[in-house]
């Protein structure tokens, strides 16, 4: 399933996601049916490629750049101690709870 499919299935069934920022980072769902939200994450945790990705999309789609700040923050902060330093990466570390990826 790629990023667009995700969203537009979220958006036939009226789902509204959110991205928490506290460590470890993940998507809820803060609005829509319960079924389908439920199905929502547990698509989403049995892809964590695909939650990142996501992540990154709706970091793209927020008009106050907040989500990218902390995101682009992540990576250099990587950069800065040898790690992979590209926003997938910085992402999935930020969803791991401190393990690294």
């Amino acid at each position: 399933m790629t990023v667009n499919d995700f969203l537009e299935r979220c958006w036939v069934n009226k789902l509204d996601l959110r991205v928490l920022t506290d460590v470890p980072w993940q998507i809820i769902v803060t609005k829509g049916p319960v079924d389908k939200a439920t199905k929502a994450l547990e698509i989403l945790r049995n892809n964590r490629d695909l939650e990142a990705d996501i992540i990154l999309e709706l970091a793209k789609q927020d008009k106050s750049g907040y989500l990218m700040d902390l995101i682009i923050e992540r990576t250099a902060i990587r950069g800065a101690y040898g790690l992979p330093s590209d926003v997938h990466s910085a992402v999935l570390a930020n969803m791991a709870l401190g393990y690294d990826k």
